[in-house]
């Protein structure tokens, strides 16, 4: 039957006290700050402007499923090229450039798109926005998408190899019906990130570009707290659906 190593376990008393005090820290840092504004802005909502606030939540939605579905296609073939490309040096590349947008923020990457192609945003001003966040979300989306991909077993794949299966056919007809759910939970990610991100919005703002995020920051500058915690808690209530559909097809997936 195979020996069974057994659960490590913190037996000293100051370990558990450590557990217990980082337990309440993220408790009083996260939780309760959270759920006050979840409830204040629940009285709020009466409050607020339908339709800017409809507007906004419909620009927010339109461009986290933009970065969504660009941010699962760039993720799947860095992951793609990190794992399965026969060069070695490309691997390396695209394992380096799945990660490195966590070294640059949504500020310095919109400069650097502004200062460097000044005419993208007088062509489309929802363009600039989708790049930078989609690549920020890469490193997040790439997450499940490799996961998935390491889990397919290589004598599947050699055995598609040997049936005749080029590589297209085994991408097609072997690993995506193995990482379809992984590649949902990864759009999801990137949705999740372009709900909540304001730096690329305010670095390419225009009046059809006013996301959710955006009017709650104008609304917080010019002292109308009040409407701005009712639109927090729809941003609340969105984000935390989505990511709740992102874990549920993650334990599926594992189950």
């Amino acid at each position: 039957h195979g020996l069974r190593m057994p659960l490590f376990r913190w037996q000293k008393p100051w370990a558990n006290s450590v557990t217990a005090a980082l337990f309440l820290s993220t408790l009083l840092i996260f939780v309760v700050p959270v759920l006050s504004l979840a409830m204040s802005g629940m009285g709020s909502l009466s409050k607020l402007d339908g339709s800017e606030v409809a507007s906004a939540i419909l620009v927010t939605l339109l461009l986290g499923l933009a970065v969504g579905l660009l941010s699962t296609l760039l993720s799947l073939g860095l992951c793609y090229g990190a794992l399965r490309n026969s060069i070695r040096w490309l691997r390396v590349a695209c394992a380096v450039c799945s990660g490195l947008p966590v070294a640059v923020s949504s500020i310095l990457m919109s400069l650097a798109i502004m200062y460097e192609w000044p005419s993208l945003r007088d062509w489309n001003a929802w363009l600039p926005i989708l790049v930078v966040q989609s690549l920020l979300a890469v490193p997040l989306v790439t997450r499940p998408i490799r996961a998935a991909l390491l889990a397919i077993p290589q004598p599947t794949l050699r055995s598609a190899q040997a049936l005749g299966a080029n590589a297209w056919q085994r991408f097609v007809w072997v690993e995506m019906p193995a990482i379809r759910r992984s590649l949902l939970v990864g759009f999801v990610f990137g949705l999740g990130l372009s709900l909540g991100e304001v730096g690329a919005v305010l670095m390419f703002v225009s009046e059809s570009t006013l996301t959710l995020p955006l009017v709650m920051y104008r609304w917080m500058s010019s002292y109308h707290f009040t409407d701005a915690v009712g639109a927090g808690f729809l941003l609340l209530v969105v984000m935390a659906s989505l990511f709740a559909v992102g874990e549920r097809f993650q334990r599926v997936k594992h189950a």
